[in-house]
C-alpha cells in the first residue's frame, strides 16, 4: 500500500526524490553543527566533550561539507529544472535522466568548491580570520540588490 502511494507520487512529481535528498543533507549539516566536535573546532567549549574532530586531510573535509551544504542549498533550486528533465524524458528512464542533471550540477558546484577552499587555503594558511564572512556575505547582499 506504501509502495504504490509512492510510485503514484513519483509518476506524478518526479522530482520528489530531489528534495528528499535536500532535507537529508539539511538533517547532516545540523547534526554536525549539533556535534559536540564541531563546537570544540568552533572554538567554543562544552563540559565533558573530547577532543577535536579527525581528519585526515585539512581540504579534504571542507570540501566534503562544501558539498553537503550544496546538496541541502541547491538541489531545492535544481529540482524546478529536474521536473522539466523528467517531463522531456522517456517514461523508463525518468530519473535516470535526474541523476545525470544532478550530477552535471553538483560537478560544477564540486569544481567551484575545490577552487574556493584551495583559494582560501593559500591565502590564509591557518584559517581565515572571522570579519570574512561579513565581507562575503556584503559582497552577496550588494550581487542581489545590483541590477
Amino acid at each position: 500500500m506504501v509502495a504504490t502511494a509512492v510510485r503514484a507520487q513519483l509518476a506524478r512529481t518526479p522530482q520528489t526524490w530531489v528534495y528528499l535528498l535536500a532535507v537529508v543533507a539539511m538533517a547532516i549539516l545540523l547534526a554536525r553543527h549539533l556535534s559536540a566536535d564541531h563546537i570544540m573546532a568552533s572554538g567554543h567549549h562544552m563540559h565533558g566533550a573530547t577532543g577535536m574532530p579527525q581528519t585526515t586531510n585539512a581540504l579534504a573535509s571542507p570540501w566534503l561539507w562544501w558539498m553537503v551544504k550544496t546538496v541541502a542549498m541547491m538541489f531545492p533550486v535544481a529540482a524546478a529544472g529536474a521536473h522539466r528533465i523528467a517531463q522531456a524524458s522517456l517514461w523508463r528512464r525518468r530519473h535516470i535522466s535526474i541523476a545525470e542533471y544532478l550530477t552535471g550540477y553538483l560537478s560544477v558546484w564540486a569544481v567551484v568548491g575545490a577552487f574556493a577552499i584551495g583559494l582560501v587555503a593559500i591565502v590564509w594558511p591557518h584559517g581565515a580570520p572571522k570579519s570574512t564572512i561579513v565581507v562575503a556575505l556584503l559582497i552577496a547582499a550588494a550581487w542581489q540588490v545590483v541590477p
